[in-house]
């Protein structure tokens, strides 16, 4: 053969060997990046950037148990009342909840902080949530028929959280509670 054959019989012998070395540095690239989304997930700047390492970590299936994000669906419904009226996370538990509006009015779901509701009621205005450190999170007003998400980490003291719809007419009544 060759010298170019000979380099080719030795590239095949050594294959298994490189494959190996390939494959150990892809491992500590893969066990590095998911310690960065595990630390992006629980210490991350903004809710938002914790939900994306969050989500990745799912899509692996490699997400700890503790940044498992808990789904909740809420519809605002004609009566006016939201469905489920009562739901129940664990403190600090990564929540998203996807709000329907099938009322017929501009709504929206905010989550305040206990005791509040009047404090905050009294902040609404026509289309748009209040600016106020009692409210803990809140989705934006959307029209009939429409579907949105808020993203939050649930609160670190248990209690019964309140939440209702910071528009006109229909804070006061249209009510639930987070516990």
């Amino acid at each position: 053969p060759t010298n170019g054959g000979r380099q080719l019989v030795v590239d095949v012998q050594s294959a298994p060997e490189r494959l190996a070395a390939a494959s150990s540095v892809a491992k500590v690239l893969g066990e590095s990046f998911q310690r960065n989304l595990v630390l992006a997930a629980e210490k991350g700047s903004s809710v938002s950037s914790r939900f994306v390492a969050m989500r990745a970590l799912s899509r692996m299936g490699t997400a700890p148990s503790h940044l498992k994000i808990t789904k909740i669906r809420i519809e605002a419904s004609g009566k006016p009342s939201y469905l489920p009226e009562r739901f129940s996370v664990d403190p600090k538990e990564p929540v998203e909840i996807q709000f329907r509006n099938s009322n017929g009015f501009p709504l929206n779901v905010a989550i305040l902080e206990p005791g509040t509701e009047v404090e905050v009621g009294g902040l609404v205005t026509e289309g748009e949530v209040p600016e106020s450190t009692k409210v803990l999170a809140a989705s934006p007003i959307i029209g009939s028929g429409q579907t949105t998400t808020v993203e939050f980490i649930a609160p670190s003291k248990p209690g019964d959280y309140p939440f209702l719809s910071t528009t006109p007419d229909h804070w006061e009544t249209l009510r639930g509670v987070l516990t």
